[in-house]
C-alpha cells in the first residue's frame, strides 16, 4: 500500500468504529445501513488484499532460496561423488562432466540449475549400482529428483508472485475507490445532523479527517551482488502509473550498494543492468512510511 493509502485506511477504521459507538443515532438516517455495509466490505478488501501484498511474496522468494541452495548443495555432494567413481574407472568424460564448484553453481540462472541437476541424475542413474559404494543408491537419487521438482515448481511460483502483487495492488485500489464512494454517501447524510446534533456532526468531522503518515529520510537502498559485490551496475526506475517513464537513474558505489533519499511513493518497474552481466527487470513498491529494500544477485553472462 502507498502511504496515502495506508493513511485513508486508518481514517476508515476510526471512523467505523466512531460510527459503531453512535448506532442509536445515526440508524435514524434513511439508507445508513447500505453505505455503513459498503464501507465494511471495502475495508475488509483492502485489508486482505494488503496483507497478501505484504507476505505472500517475501515468503515464497524465501522459499525458493532455500530450495536452491539446497539443491546446489546436493548437486555438489552427488557430482563429487560421481567423480571419485569416474576418477577410479579413469572415465575422462564422466570426470569433466561431474566437475562444479559452489560459485560455478551460483553463476548459473535457475533453469541452468534444474538442467544440470538433472543431467547429474541421469549420470547417475546409468551407473547406480557400481555407485553404491560411493553412498549413491535408489534413496539418495529419491531425494536428490524430490529436490530438482520442488525447485523447479518453486520458479513460476515466484513469478506467479508477482502477477499476484499486481492483482493485488487493483484490488486495494478498487476497495478504496468502493470505500471513498460509501463515506461520501455517509458524508452527506451526517449533514442532516448538523445543526440537529452538532456535537456528533463535529466528532465526525474530527474523525473523517485523514492524517499523512510522515516521510522518512531514505526512500529506498539495496545491494547488487554476483557473490560479492558489484561496483557500476545501472538501476533504472520507472513510473508503472504513468507509461513507465524513467523517473530515475542510480548507479551502484564501490561495495555494491545504492540509495535513494527521495522518490514519489507508487509503483515503479526497475532495469538491473551491467556490461558482462544478464539484464535483469522487477517491480516494487515505494511506501513513504518505510524504506524499501533491494537485495538482487546478478548473474554474469
Amino acid at each position: 500500500m502507498t502511504n496515502k493509502q495506508s493513511s485513508k485506511l486508518k481514517m476508515y477504521l476510526a471512523l467505523r468504529i466512531f460510527l459503531k459507538t453512535n448506532t442509536t443515532l445515526i440508524t435514524t438516517l434513511p439508507n445508513v445501513n447500505e453505505f455503513l455495509t459498503d464501507l465494511d466490505k471495502a475495508i475488509i478488501l483492502i485489508q486482505i488484499n494488503s496483507e497478501n501484498q505484504l507476505f505472500k511474496s517475501s515468503g515464497i522468494a524465501d522459499d525458493k532460496k532455500q530450495n536452491r541452495d539446497k539443491l546446489e548443495i546436493m548437486i555438489l555432494d552427488n557430482a563429487g561423488r560421481l567423480a571419485a567413481y569416474a576418477k577410479y574407472a579413469k572415465n575422462n568424460l564422466l570426470i569433466a562432466e561431474s566437475k562444479f564448484s559452489m560459485s560455478s553453481l551460483k553463476n548459473n540462472t535457475d533453469l541452468e540449475l534444474v538442467e544440470i541437476s538433472n543431467g547429474i541424475y541421469n549420470r547417475i542413474e546409468t551407473k547406480i549400482t557400481e555407485l553404491s559404494t560411493y553412498g549413491l543408491t535408489a534413496a539418495t537419487q529419491t531425494l536428490f529428483k524430490t529436490s530438482t521438482d520442488v525447485f523447479n515448481t518453486a520458479i513460476p511460483a515466484v513469478r506467479q508472485t508477482q502477477v499476484s502483487q499486481k492483482e493485488n495492488t487493483l484490488q486495494i485500489n478498487k476497495g478504496i475507490s468502493e470505500a471513498d464512494v460509501a463515506i461520501d454517501n455517509l458524508d452527506t447524510l451526517v449533514e442532516m445532523l448538523r445543526f440537529s446534533n452538532p456535537v456528533f456532526y463535529t466528532d465526525y468531522k474530527a474523525t473523517r479527517m485523514i492524517i499523512d503518515a510522515p516521510s522518512i529520510a531514505l526512500a529506498v537502498k539495496g545491494m547488487l551482488v554476483d557473490g560479492n559485490a558489484v561496483k557500476g551496475v545501472d538501476i533504472t526506475f520507472m513510473d508503472k502509473n504513468n507509461n513507465h517513464v524513467v523517473v530515475l537513474k542510480k548507479k551502484t558505489a564501490e561495495k555494491g550498494g545504492f540509495t535513494v533519499k527521495s522518490i514519489p511513493e507508487g509503483e515503479y518497474g526497475l532495469m538491473i543492468g551491467k556490461t558482462g552481466y544478464i539484464s535483469q527487470t522487477m517491480d516494487i513498491l515505494v511506501n513513504n512510511t518505510e524504506t524499501t529494500v533491494i537485495n538482487i544477485e546478478i548473474i554474469k553472462k
